[in-house]
């Protein structure tokens, strides 16, 4: 195997598993979030419940700060992916002489799972408040 096929195996193995804890840390970040938003919800219709007086403030608090926590940990994850998708293109381009390679890119999607997560940030706040 020469040293150029080795270093794209490994970049393929780090980029498999940033992706592997992208979908990870999404999924249950956002399942997290569906489920308080939810309870939320049908706590309040089910038995026309009012909150006391600082329960609003604290779970407010609690969504803000696991909000915040998965849209930087799927940041972070997103800049890894980044950086390795640019040594695979130029490992595609001046090893295989393949530049379309960078066309194919996934990662240049406009809307993606930060934009998911701080939404259902704003769903579970509107569904506290509300």
């Amino acid at each position: 195997m020469s040293h150029t096929t080795e270093i794209f195996h490994s970049l393929e193995t780090q980029l498999s598993h940033r992706l592997t804890k992208l979908w990870n840390v999404f999924s249950w970040s956002s399942g997290i979030l569906t489920s308080i938003i939810a309870g939320i919800i049908a706590l309040k219709k089910t038995q026309k419940t009012e909150f006391e007086k600082a329960e609003p403030y604290i779970i407010s608090i609690v969504i803000i700060v696991f909000t915040l926590y998965a849209w930087l940990m799927i940041k972070e994850n997103l800049k890894f992916e980044m950086k390795i998708r640019d040594q695979i293109d130029k490992l595609m381009s001046e090893e295989f002489n393949y530049p379309a390679f960078k066309e194919l890119r996934p990662d240049k999607a406009v809307f993606g799972y930060k934009h998911v997560i701080l939404s259902l940030g704003i769903c579970g706040l509107a569904a506290v408040w509300l």
